[in-house]
């Protein structure tokens, strides 16, 4: 292996090389990536920090799960609700042009045509 230029998961044909760029610290001496040592206590750390990470999003994924069995919604609220679509159709059937209903409502021209198709 050349010097600096990281660490390979298995040297017998990995297809994905787990590349680590050798640096050293000038505040701090030992931390050194430049020697085999340093490169080991770096792998450690990243495998530490990556399996913290899934630890993460487990205990997220578990909040998620327990929300939506209390009934919880995620996301933006709907803002094409039956009363609001009533309300399009209503101010169509008076003569209301698309762009005039746009305004009355604070709706997009996508969301107003949406509004009026069957």
């Amino acid at each position: 292996m050349r010097q600096g230029c990281g660490l390979h998961g298995n040297q017998y044909g990995s297809p994905i090389p787990l590349i680590l760029p050798a640096f050293k610290v000038t505040d701090d001496p030992t931390i050194d990536t430049t020697s085999r040592t340093g490169r080991l206590v770096m792998g450690v750390l990243a495998l530490i920090a990556e399996f913290e990470n899934d630890i993460r999003r487990e205990r997220q994924m578990d909040g998620i799960k327990k929300a939506r069995e209390r009934g919880t919604r995620f996301g933006r609220k709907p803002l094409l609700v039956a009363e609001t679509i009533q309300q399009v159709r209503k101010l169509r059937k008076a003569g209301k042009t698309v762009p005039e209903i746009m305004r009355q409502t604070e709706l997009s021209k996508a969301s107003v045509y949406r509004a009026l198709s069957p």
